[in-house]
C-alpha cells in the first residue's frame, strides 16, 4: 500500500476490499479488520462503508 492508498474513507475501503477479493479469488469476506483509527475520516463514513452489503 502506498502513501496515497491509506486511510479509511469509503472509497479507500471499497478499493482495498475489491483488491482483497481479487487476490483471494472469492466474492465475499467474512471479516475485515481496520488496524488503526483514521483521524482524517469521520468514523460514521468508515463504519457505513464496512457495513455495506
Amino acid at each position: 500500500m502506498s502513501a496515497t492508498e491509506r486511510g479509511l474513507s469509503a472509497a479507500q475501503i471499497r478499493k482495498q476490499i475489491d483488491a482483497s477479493l481479487k487476490q483471494l479469488r472469492t466474492d465475499y469476506v467474512d471479516f475485515y479488520q481496520c488496524h488503526r483509527y483514521d483521524p482524517n475520516t469521520p468514523l460514521e463514513e468508515t463504519m457505513t462503508a464496512l457495513t455495506e452489503g
